[in-house]
């Protein structure tokens, strides 16, 4: 088994300017931010590896946390029963997924065109018996640019239409559209994307995908 890495911050794959230039088009919106509950502090100690920081991170049965973490502390805060606001912004977020649900342990579309649509380089999601870590790289950065631009042809009337035709959930039909033009087709069938997620966004969005559980076996401790 592959000794584990000493978690570090992320770094960006491109040239920094480059990368805000990126993501001008977001202005101030990935910076704004307003925690509707107290922010909490764990501090992470010298020389952690990155499993045992990310096992650091909390859950709740149907709420979810969001937050972020920096070189010494993980910063969070309660958020809404199945949303977490987060600062995406910050270079390295999180956010849990309610344990007490069925799909847990399932990246959600929002997760997925959200990781892509704002600045974070890297983030985290707790499920219930597993943790995932997305990372950006160049490559992800070219599916970034085809959202970006689809998107900005396409966004107002694509939304005004969806909202029409199925307004109790179009935001979510909107995001599966959005991704189908960025070279992911969301499949039919939650069955089908709870055993294939991981492999789908490595070879159609580019991601840079770690998973791994979210409690050490016997073996591993």
């Amino acid at each position: 088994m592959p000794k584990s890495k000493e978690f570090i911050l992320p770094k960006c794959p491109i040239d920094s300017e480059a990368y805000r230039q990126l993501y001008e088009f977001k202005l101030w919106i990935d910076d704004w931010f307003e925690a509707h509950s107290a922010v909490q502090t764990i501090r992470i100690r010298p020389g952690m590896t990155e499993e045992a920081v990310y096992r650091l991170l909390p859950s709740a049965g149907n709420f979810e946390y969001g937050g972020y973490i920096t070189k010494s502390r993980i910063r969070f805060y309660q958020c809404e029963a199945v949303r977490a606001v987060i600062q995406t912004s910050k270079p390295c977020t999180f956010h849990s997924h309610p344990t007490d649900y069925e799909t847990a342990d399932v990246p959600s579309v929002r997760d997925v065109h959200n990781f892509l649509y704002a600045k974070h380089l890297r983030t985290i999601t707790v499920g219930a018996k597993l943790i995932w870590v997305w990372e950006k790289s160049r490559a992800t950065l070219l599916v970034v640019k085809k959202l970006i631009a689809w998107a900005e042809a396409n966004m107002l009337k694509e939304m005004l239409r969806l909202s029409l035709a199925y307004p109790k959930s179009f935001t979510d039909d909107y995001m599966m559209l959005a991704l189908k033009n960025a070279g992911m087709a969301w499949p039919r069938k939650h069955s089908e994307w709870a055993a294939n997620w991981e492999g789908m966004l490595r070879d159609k969005l580019k991601f840079n995908v770690r998973v791994f559980p979210r409690s050490l076996s016997v073996r591993d401790a």
